[in-house]
């Protein structure tokens, strides 16, 4: 019964906080709360929708992020389920801008890393890693430097105007996610 017990207890569950540029209903930069958390289970992605509105679009950015998170460190969670919260009730959520940020929390979760709180990004992500441009990256950026970050990293081709309304916020381009998660977990 000991051996028993031992294989089928519960490992440890593994979180990241961290917090994402985005665009709300009426064209505001906002940053919003989110929580990727590693739970022993059975491989599955999910997002928790009891306290938000996702579009399926956020859903294929956090798959494509678990599979570039899992590449990066060279793991497969097979036994892990990645769940994805919203710390802002009712909540819409959509687009893929979170996507690079996604993966780079279930990297911070896997390794206890946490993401600098003084960082931010907004990108979309391909399967195979490369960051692409995202809309509003204006607004997002005023609304992170406005909550005290410093720096905000986007994709190369991201094209970013008006630079000098941000003018004490380093704007980081990177190409790809292993770029970025070494900067965001600095």
């Amino acid at each position: 019964a000991g051996i028993l017990g031992y294989l089928t207890a519960p490992g440890p569950v593994k979180t990241s906080d961290f917090q994402a540029p985005a665009i709300t209903d009426n064209g505001i930069g906002a940053m919003v709360p989110f929580r990727i958390t590693l739970s022993p289970g059975k491989g599955r992605t999910l997002v928790n929708i009891d306290n938000a509105n996702y579009h399926r679009d956020t859903e294929n950015a956090l798959v494509k992020a678990k599979q570039n998170a899992e590449k990066l460190i060279g793991v497969k969670f097979r036994y892990f389920d990645v769940v994805l919260d919203i710390g802002a009730s009712g909540s819409d959520i959509g687009g893929e801008s979170a996507g690079a940020i996604f993966a780079v929390g279930i990297i911070s979760a896997y390794t206890g890393k946490q993401i600098n709180p003084f960082i931010t990004m907004s990108g979309g992500i391909t399967t195979n890693g490369d960051l692409f441009p995202v809309d509003g990256i204006e607004e997002k950026i005023i609304a992170a430097k406005n909550s005290g970050k410093t720096k905000f990293v986007v994709a190369k081709a991201q094209v970013v105007k008006n630079t000098g309304d941000f003018n004490e916020m380093e704007i980081i381009h990177v190409t790809n996610i292993n770029e970025a998660s070494n900067i965001l977990l600095s």
